[in-house]
């Protein structure tokens, strides 16, 4: 992301759904980042850890064998992969994801 300065609004109605406002795309996913990290923070750290095989660090020696599995079959490399074919193949979805992944 830019250093510019964003134009978004992240705010919860009376039954607690979030709406994102935003002056541009990148500052709208941005804000939905930020709204899906303030409220899922460990869920989304426990999900990034399971596809790197890093789960045993926070759960002990139970999540091991499944983070070998995971590292065995190559997920984590997938993934770069799959990230650089789409900053080639279709740049503005990769910079959205980029403006989403700043916000959390």
């Amino acid at each position: 992301m830019s250093s510019r300065a964003l134009s978004v609004r992240a705010d919860r109605d009376t039954a607690g759904v979030t709406h994102v406002r935003a002056r541009t795309d990148d500052d709208a996913y941005y804000g939905a980042g930020y709204a899906q990290a303030r409220d899922h923070l460990f869920q989304m750290d426990l999900v990034r850890r399971r596809a790197y095989g890093r789960r045993a660090e926070i759960l002990g020696a139970d999540a091991a064998d499944d983070d070998a599995l995971v590292r065995i079959v190559g997920i984590p490399q997938l993934g770069r992969e799959a990230a650089a074919a789409t900053k080639s193949k279709a740049p503005a979805r990769h910079r959205h994801a980029e403006a989403w992944a700043a916000g959390v």
